[in-house]
């Protein structure tokens, strides 16, 4: 579970805390440390702990979407998300995360469009102002074949899925932020309930 850089980090971490067991930040930044090495209990752990300690600041909440996102709770995770955007309305990364999330869920809505809309406006990353352009592309492609009486095709809305990764940590070997340890197999749409 632990590699060398992720490791000695969760060690300074830890004993940061013993020095200052209430403190917040440093409580976040462990989190973010377990999630990277997808332990995702430990990290929710330390964010809940996090959001309690600095209530004001969002970037808790937004890491706690991330885990519930991981794990595919999509329900949770929009919530933490949309509680961190409604905290800092200006945070692309908050946007990009709620939007990412709706998107995954099924969310087919005019709101979700509109959101990707200002995430363009907003985004400064590349990849997601990319990514946002690429998603309305096919939105536009289908509200199209929806108003001359054909069938839509959301199905093939591209597999290529965003996932958590912190500031600054980008695979540079990929197209597009993937979660480590997630191979491209693993962004194959899953079957619903009734396998399909």
């Amino acid at each position: 579970m632990c590699d060398g850089d992720l490791c000695k980090a969760e060690q300074l971490l830890r004993d940061a805390l013993v020095c200052e067991p209430s403190h917040g930040a440093i409580h976040n930044t462990l989190g973010k440390v377990y999630f990277q090495q997808r332990r995702y209990y430990l990290a929710a752990w330390e964010f809940e702990f996090a959001q309690k300690a600095m209530p004001d600041r969002p970037e808790p909440l937004n890491n706690m979407g991330m885990v519930y996102e991981a794990v595919d709770n999509f329900d949770q995770a929009i919530q933490y998300y949309e509680m961190a955007w409604a905290s800092d309305g200006n945070n692309p990364e908050f946007l990009g995360n709620l939007v990412r999330a709706r998107i995954r869920s099924g969310d087919r809505s005019t709101e979700v469009y509109e959101l990707l809309k200002r995430l363009i406006e907003i985004e400064h990353r590349t990849q997601w102002v990319d990514w946002a352009r690429g998603q309305l592309v096919f939105w536009n492609r289908n509200v199209t074949a929806l108003e001359t009486g054909k069938e839509p095709f959301y199905e093939d809305i591209p597999a290529i899925e965003f996932t958590p990764y912190l500031e600054g940590v980008e695979p540079a070997q990929l197209p597009l932020p993937i979660l480590p340890g997630t191979s491209m197999d693993d962004l194959e749409p899953r079957p619903n309930s009734d396998g399909n």
